[in-house]
């Protein structure tokens, strides 16, 4: 829920046009994609953008090393089972949202091209959900592994 109402305040930010009036009677009008002083907007970029692209590919990394040595554990429980759909949740989760987000901010920057922004529109709109639904899954099933144990 943060997330979303996160994005549609900074979607408004960057593609508001504000018009007001001083008490000198003057119009000043400041339509300026980035509204973000440039350096807060480098802090966010290396620590969100690059960052979490970096904390996301380990993560995703992990999640595949993890999977492959779970999958070859020959144990009658249902514990592997459970900690290889955790995984995989897990997995969906670093990976949409660092198609969404982290990606994305990278491309706003300037740091990926911007075919990045063309090719990621019509995919972000059948995408949205799936964080969401991975989050979920993910709670839901560090809750029954939990209680399994």
């Amino acid at each position: 829920m943060f997330f979303s109402a996160w994005r549609e305040q900074l979607f408004l930010e960057q593609h508001e046009t504000h018009n007001m009036t001083l008490g000198n009677e003057s119009d000043v009008n400041c339509s300026s994609p980035n509204p973000i002083p440039p350096e807060i907007w480098a802090t966010r970029v290396a620590v969100f953008a690059i960052g979490g692209t970096t904390v996301a590919a380990f993560g995703l990394l992990c999640n595949i090393v993890s999977i492959i040595v779970l999958a070859h554990f020959r144990q009658k429980s249902s514990a592997p089972f459970l900690l290889i759909c955790l995984e995989a949740v897990d997995t969906l989760l670093l990976l949409s949202e660092m198609i969404l987000e982290t990606l994305a901010t990278l491309s706003q920057a300037g740091l990926l091209t911007d075919a990045y922004r063309d090719v990621i529109r019509p995919v972000y709109v059948v995408m949205y959900p799936l964080p969401h639904i991975a989050q979920t899954g993910t709670t839901m099933m560090t809750v029954l592994i939990t209680l399994e144990r």
